[in-house]
């Protein structure tokens, strides 16, 4: 209950603070640009998500997040969202929708870090799920396609770990 009145008087000292900040500002122009005012709800929308989550609100930054995705379908912090949703799922044990989330980071950013690693967690869904073989196949491919990545070495020992198990 306290972590709820806390979120909930935090969310409104921002508002607040940002209500006063733009009273004060003068005004350079009639109206705003909405590029910005896009970028600024998009931040927001997001933050609010991470908020709950650092409160140990996980439902609520589920939520937060998933409205995120849908709103913001191109947001700026899209990968992150899908990151944090993932690793909340995976956190909860719930491998098959932490490796939906992950996969869908590595398919749009395949060619980022973010998007090896989310790659990199799927294995390690499908290994908590007791899928080797898959698994096996997701590092084994990380090595092949990202092998300059700083998760080649790690999936490398997963491949290890998991020829041991299959012995």
């Amino acid at each position: 209950m306290k972590k709820a009145l806390f979120a909930l008087s935090l969310v409104c000292t921002i508002f607040c603070s940002a209500a006063i900040f733009a009273q004060e500002q003068p005004e350079a122009k009639a109206e705003p640009e909405p590029q910005n005012l896009q970028k600024v709800a998009d931040d927001m929308k997001f933050q609010n998500g991470v908020l709950f989550m650092k409160l140990g609100l996980e439902n609520k930054a589920l939520e937060e997040l998933l409205e995120y995705l849908e709103i913001y379908s191109r947001g700026i912090h899209r990968n992150e969202a899908l990151m944090r949703i993932g690793d909340i799922h995976f956190g909860r044990m719930e491998y098959q929708k932490a490796q939906k989330y992950y996969r869908s980071l590595y398919e749009e950013y395949s060619d980022s870090d973010d998007g090896v690693e989310a790659y990199y967690k799927v294995g390690l869904c499908y290994k908590k799920m007791g899928y080797r073989d898959s698994a096996s196949a997701i590092f084994n491919e990380i090595l092949k396609e990202h092998g300059g990545s700083s998760f080649a070495s790690q999936a490398s020992l997963q491949v290890e770990l998991l020829s041991i198990l299959s012995e």
